[in-house]
């Protein structure tokens, strides 16, 4: 089917392009014929006009209707190539001639073709003919001149060259049109082979791109274009690719964990109450870690579809910020939490979501603090919005981890586990959550002293995400 397509394409160009010729040389041969008979018709007219005043001279020495300038019009004719000369009255009588006719001038001038009748100063091309009529006085008599000359000769040269012009044209068409099949081959190259490279491109072979340094300008567009087409698909391809693989990674040990206690209950549970317990436990534990990582995935594949509903309403950031850090002191009683905390703050937001987003920075402020075990929260107005930010002192990101912070399952320390550092979903959820609220997230982080982040709300009466919501912005300092 493409190959009929390309075909139909190259198709349609050689037509086009032969319709353009065809009609340029039927234009051609247009004018050509226009040309050689105006000029034909110019030499007959002037030889007539020279002729017209001789005959008059004659007329007005020897009579209009006398034998003497009967015989000079007879003399005429073998001189100048003249077939008949007429001289008729204003009643269409022929009063002299060089032969005579006795049906009158029209009945000989209504034989000619229907152009001639319309045009009397040209004659019908097929009877080798050309009629020269003028009006003039002869000997103080008002009378119409009528030359017929012979036009056979020219008519014969004239038909020649249009044979000749016609083979040349035919002979020039066949050469365009396998120049131009040949030049339309050339252009079609680069596509087919696009065509074959795009086609050898597959999931398994994502590294093959498009040759942009043998193009023309639009054709090299094109690649240019594809190529970067590619890089975005490869790019969500690797991504969904890791996502799987993550995904599998993660429920993976769960499994194997209830699996191997499950085994461990068959042989020995029943009878030891202490494994007994200890695998319910650990059984519990896993499905929840389970429960938590599903519900996860559940969040972010609805936010991919456009369908996480937000409960927009006024809420106390100033109260929701104080609880939650007093609740995350209580989880973690051998941190210190420093809370700096303006008042009165009300913002449009969903109340269960945004603490949500908190506890995300809380926790990765604990998960990722070493030795000194302090986090600072601080929430202060910024114009008509505000910033709620949280600092650890931890181990901080390195510049080549800082842009993938917010990749799904992306740690920046590989070594820890879902214990210590989660699933790597929590800072993609919350950033969906910011995004939604009209904000943006700002990082500064410096690799062995601590990360800050920094949820900035410029608009504090906003109530929907904005179009242009800015990715987070990241500093290393």
């Amino acid at each position: 089917m493409k190959k009929n397509n390309s075909s139909s394409i190259r198709k349609r160009i050689h037509f086009t392009y032969a319709l353009i010729y065809l009609l340029v040389c039927i234009f051609i041969l247009g004018v050509f014929f226009a040309l050689t008979t105006y000029r034909s018709a110019s030499v007959f007219e002037q030889t007539g006009s020279s002729l017209t005043g001789m005959i008059a001279s004659e007329a007005e020495r020897s009579g209009v209707g006398s034998d003497g300038l009967r015989v000079y019009l007879i003399s005429l004719r073998s001189t100048y190539g003249i077939r008949e000369i007429y001289i008729v009255d204003g009643n269409g009588t022929v009063i002299s001639g060089t032969t005579r006719i006795t049906d009158g001038i029209d009945a000989l001038l209504s034989k000619r073709d229907l152009l001639v009748k319309y045009f009397p100063q040209f004659s019908g091309i097929s009877d080798g003919s050309y009629f020269f009529i003028t009006e003039t006085v002869l000997d103080s008599i008002p009378v119409r001149l009528i030359i017929c000359f012979d036009a056979s000769g020219v008519y014969a040269s004239q038909m020649y060259s249009l044979k000749t012009l016609v083979t040349t044209l035919l002979c020039g068409f066949f050469v365009f049109v396998l120049a131009g099949s040949y030049r339309m081959n050339r252009i079609l190259a680069p596509i087919r082979e696009m065509t074959e490279v795009t086609k050898q491109i597959s999931a398994e072979n994502f590294d093959l791109r498009l040759d942009v340094t043998h193009t023309e300008a639009e054709l090299n567009e094109l690649a240019v274009t594809i190529n970067d087409m590619i890089d975005r698909i490869q790019i969500s391809y690797d991504k969904q690719k890791r996502f799987v693989s993550d995904v599998s990674h993660e429920l993976r040990t769960p499994i194997a964990v209830i699996s191997g206690y499950g085994s461990m209950l068959r042989r020995w549970g029943k009878d030891d109450e202490e494994i007994l317990n200890e695998s319910i436990d650990s059984i519990i534990s896993e499905c929840e870690n389970m429960k938590e990582l599903v519900e996860k995935l559940l969040f972010l594949t609805r936010h991919d579809n456009d369908t996480v509903n937000f409960d927009m309403r006024p809420v106390d950031i100033s109260e929701l910020v104080a609880t939650t850090v007093r609740e995350e002191g209580m989880v973690h009683p051998d941190f210190t939490f420093e809370l700096d905390c303006e008042s009165g703050i009300i913002f449009n937001a969903d109340e269960t979501r945004f603490r949500q987003a908190l506890r995300i920075f809380l926790d990765n402020a604990v998960k990722y603090s070493t030795d000194i075990k302090l986090v600072e929260v601080t929430l202060k107005r910024l114009g008509a919005g505000f910033c709620l930010s949280v600092k650890d002192h931890g181990i901080g990101i390195s510049n080549e981890d800082l842009p993938n912070i917010f990749e799904r399952f992306y740690r920046a320390d590989t070594s820890r586990t879902k214990e210590t550092g989660g699933y790597g979903l929590g800072l993609s959820i919350a950033r969906i959550i910011v995004e939604n609220h009209c904000g943006i997230i700002k990082v500064r982080t410096k690799e062995g002293e601590g990360s800050e982040f920094s949820m900035i709300f410029r608009n504090i009466n906003a109530t929907s995400p904005s179009a242009s919501a800015a990715k987070p912005e990241e500093q290393a300092v």
